[in-house]
């Protein structure tokens, strides 16, 4: 970043190169979690291949390993992952879980984990049937080993 300009730098965005990525996530006016758009290749996952000029905007745009795409890098957000299992009690990006609240009575939900929170190290962001949801890792259990 500059310090004239708070805006990432096209230096900024290449750190990024060969990360998962997902187009932003917004809450609704509702509050519920909105479900991203999903990219050309028809994942909501991506892997930046590179960083480019936008052809009409003219500011950084991440290319694709899935597809020939390219998005304006301020519009997708980086995933972290944890491929030693060591934080978020074992979960992983794209993990299939099964998630109990506290109230015994609900019924088990399962869902896909797309998203781990970097400020929170025990929420994740699941996609469900209803939307994409904000769940307590330590509650869920991974389905798929």
């Amino acid at each position: 970043m500059t310090s004239a300009n708070l805006e990432p730098s096209f230096e900024d965005y290449l750190k990024h190169v060969g990360k998962p990525v997902i187009k932003e996530i917004k809450k609704s006016k509702k509050g519920n979690w909105i479900v991203p758009k999903p990219f050309k290749s028809r994942k909501l996952i991506n892997t930046i291949k590179g960083v480019i000029d936008h052809p009409i905007l003219h500011i950084p745009a991440f290319t694709f390993e899935e597809d020939d795409s390219f998005v304006e890098c301020r519009r997708c957000s980086v995933l972290l992952n944890n491929p030693t299992r060591s934080r978020y009690y074992g979960l992983d990006l794209l993990d299939e879980v099964s998630y109990r609240s506290w109230d015994k009575n609900q019924k088990p939900q399962i869902g896909t984990v797309l998203m781990l929170d970097f400020m929170d190290n025990n929420r994740v962001h699941v996609k469900t049937e209803g939307g994409i949801q904000s769940w307590v890792a330590e509650w869920c259990q991974r389905l798929n080993k």
